[in-house]
């Protein structure tokens, strides 16, 4: 489902309409981008469960960039796999619980993340 999420979600960043970088969406892109995405889910959520998936897949996309950015953190974009030690992992997870889904395999929509949520550099 995320995928086809984020596939709907393309047009809108393709064409400008979309900032990936904006923290928030004003109240009226919005409705423009969830209602295109409606129509591709056939309806029947309500307005906040896209607002929550798109905050969550930004949340996702933002703390993935910063781990692979760790020096102590070793991703493998080709095969898809991370390596860090057991002491590195343990201080993330301190802090960071998202950091479970990446033990040892990194972010699988990475590359589409990136496309959507891009991060000026």
């Amino acid at each position: 489902m995320e995928y086809k999420f984020l596939s709907a979600l393309l047009p809108y960043v393709d064409s400008g309409a979309w900032d990936g970088n904006a923290r928030t969406l004003s109240v009226e892109l919005a409705r423009d981008v969830i209602n295109g995405i409606r129509v591709e889910f056939s309806g029947g959520r309500p307005y906040s469960f896209y607002i929550r998936k798109i905050t969550a897949l930004r949340t996702r996309f933002l703390f993935f960039s910063r781990l692979i950015q760790d020096p102590e953190v070793h991703w493998d974009p080709l095969h898809n796999i991370m390596t860090m030690s057991d002491e590195v992992y343990a201080s993330y997870l301190e802090v960071e619980p998202i950091i479970r889904g990446y033990k040892e395999h990194g972010e699988p929509m990475f590359f589409l993340l990136r496309g959507i949520y891009f991060v000026d550099e």
